[in-house]
């Protein structure tokens, strides 16, 4: 089975519009959950004034509602892609959930730091920190979804339903 049809069959996997929206759900507040404190902290150490701060964690806020759910499914497609699973490595999980991190969140975040006012040299050094906090935090956010999946009832990718 090629990537192409690991998509399609996430695409096709038709389920009822309530589940649907749980999933959503779920999605959106564990990206909330997990990382309006962190990059807050990570904004706050780089310089950047509580206003833009706000500014940064609101736009993401409301960001995370169109892209949370979206990157559940890109997680779910990349360890597929990878032929990862529950039963892989530790070390095949924290690259998988590194990689999709870096593809999918960044480029968001980039957008992010540029409509909530930050000065180039401000945005700059939080994209930096913001780089070394996903690598770092990339791994431990997929745990983290996981389990707060687990929490609600809906599939974890990469770690164990028990």
């Amino acid at each position: 089975m090629n990537n192409d049809d690991n998509l399609e069959k996430i695409i096709a996997n038709e389920k009822k519009p309530s589940v649907r929206f749980k999933e959503y759900v779920v999605d959106t507040t564990s990206s909330w959950l997990y990382w309006t404190p962190l990059m807050a902290t990570t904004e706050y150490f780089s310089g950047m004034e509580m206003d833009e701060i706000a500014a940064t964690r609101l736009s993401a806020m409301g960001i995370a509602l169109f892209v949370a759910r979206p990157y559940g499914l890109f997680r779910q497609y990349w360890a597929d892609s990878w032929k990862t699973d529950p039963t892989s490595s530790a070390t095949k999980k924290l690259i998988v959930d590194t990689t999709a991190h870096f593809c999918f969140q960044l480029p968001f975040y980039s957008v992010i730091l540029y409509v909530s006012g930050t000065s180039l040299r401000e945005g700059i050094t939080a994209l930096i920190a913001g780089l070394t906090i996903g690598a770092v935090a990339g791994r431990p956010f997929g745990y983290f979804q996981d389990k707060w999946r687990k929490l609600w009832g809906t599939r974890p990718t990469l770690d164990p339903e028990r």
